[in-house]
C-alpha cells in the first residue's frame, strides 16, 4: 500500500456528486487492507500529477475515525483554481488509482469541552462529518449550524439531518431563517467550545 515517495496507494471505489460543484470520493486500498487510522478532524493530502506539475491539495476526511476501511472525502470544484478539483471532477472515475499522504489532524475536537457547537457553510462542513461521528459515539453533546447558498446545495446538510437530528440546524440561503451567529453565540452554558 505505501509507495517508494512516502505516499499511500489508494483506488477510487465510488464518486458521488452531492450538490452541483461538490463531489465525493471514496476511497479504498487496492489489496483491501484497512486504511491507516485517522481521528475526527483529520485531512489527507491528494497528490494529483497534471501534465510536468504535481499539484498536492489537503481534503477533510468526512467518515468515520471508527472505520478505516475506505476514506472520504468531498472535493468542491473551483474554476479558476489551481486544477486539481477541476481534474477530480472532470477525469478521475470509479477504479482510478491515486497517491495520498497519510491522515495528519490540525482541527481536532476540544477535549474538555461540555458542548461541542460547530458552525460551517458550504465545503467548509467536510471536517465536521467525521468529527459528528467521535461525538455521537462517545454520547457527547454537540449541535451543528450550517448554512448554504441555496436548496441545491443542501445535500450535506440534509445527510447530517438524517444521521443526527434536530443537532443539525440547516440554513438554506432564500428558504427560510438566515443563519444568525450572534443568536447562535448567545447564552451559551460555561464550557461550551465554538
Amino acid at each position: 500500500m505505501m509507495s517508494n515517495h512516502g505516499t499511500l496507494r489508494v483506488r477510487i471505489a465510488r464518486t458521488e456528486d452531492v450538490t452541483p460543484d461538490i463531489r465525493r470520493l471514496t476511497l479504498v486500498s487496492p489489496d483491501g487492507q484497512h486504511l491507516p487510522p485517522f481521528s475526527g478532524g483529520s485531512n489527507i493530502v491528494v497528490v494529483l500529477p497534471n501534465g510536468e506539475q504535481t499539484i498536492r491539495n489537503a481534503y477533510s476526511l468526512m467518515g468515520s475515525p471508527y472505520d478505516s476501511s475506505s476514506y472520504q472525502i468531498a472535493v468542491r470544484k473551483v474554476d479558476n483554481g489551481r486544477g486539481g478539483s477541476k481534474l477530480i471532477h472532470e477525469q478521475l472515475k470509479e477504479g482510478d488509482k491515486l497517491q495520498i499522504v497519510a491522515p495528519v489532524n490540525l482541527f481536532p475536537l476540544a477535549k474538555h469541552a461540555r458542548l461541542q457547537l460547530f458552525i460551517a457553510g458550504g465545503v467548509g462542513i467536510t471536517p465536521v462529518f467525521s468529527q459528528l461521528e467521535e461525538l455521537r459515539l462517545k454520547n457527547l453533546p454537540f449541535e451543528v449550524h450550517y448554512a448554504v447558498r441555496g436548496p441545491e446545495h443542501a445535500g450535506l446538510g440534509r445527510e447530517l439531518q438524517v444521521r443526527y437530528g434536530d443537532a443539525i440546524h440547516l440554513y438554506v440561503d432564500g428558504a427560510g431563517p438566515q443563519l444568525n451567529i450572534a443568536a447562535v453565540l448567545a447564552e451559551r452554558p460555561l464550557g461550551s467550545h465554538v
